[in-house]
């Protein structure tokens, strides 16, 4: 992994993108790398859109305005439409525990249990609720579905 990675996620508010981005970015840290995260949102709270730009690589990170990206991770329905290599529209009960699963799997990223505990609250913020262990179970589940 020489190159820099580019990454989109596009989502809603209450889709969890602002913590995701917060949690991969910081996982990826965690493995090494360098990372630059932005992120971009509407006022409102609930329904208005929330897009994380994540720019990662082994060396320092040049430039990390996004034009065209590696990956585009959709979280919820949206009208914005970005160029990118590949797009991956999650289905509606999938969410961003799974996403962190995808974005691990697509990037060929080392599957560590440790380090991800260490980025991950003790539980869920609602609706889901869920435990830091039951987290880590939906991650593992959805790399292992991937290879």
């Amino acid at each position: 992994m020489n190159k820099e990675n580019k990454i989109i996620l596009i989502g809603s508010g209450g889709d969890g993108i602002k913590f995701l981005g917060q949690a991969f970015g910081n996982y990826l840290v965690e493995l090494g790398l360098k990372v630059a995260l932005t992120l971009t949102y509407d006022s409102a709270v609930r329904g208005g859109d929330i897009l994380a730009f994540i720019t990662f690589g082994k060396g320092l990170i040049e430039n990390p305005i996004i034009d065209k990206a590696d990956l585009a991770i959709y979280l919820s329905e949206s009208d914005k439409k970005f160029e990118t290599k590949k797009t991956i529209k999650l289905k509606k009960e999938q969410t961003n525990m799974n996403a962190l699963g995808v974005l691990i799997k697509e990037f060929d990223l080392e599957f560590d249990e440790e380090k991800l505990r260490s980025v991950l609250p003790e539980n869920s913020t609602p609706p889901s609720g869920a435990s830091k262990q039951e987290n880590l179970e939906k991650i593992k589940e959805e790399v292992d579905k991937l290879k």
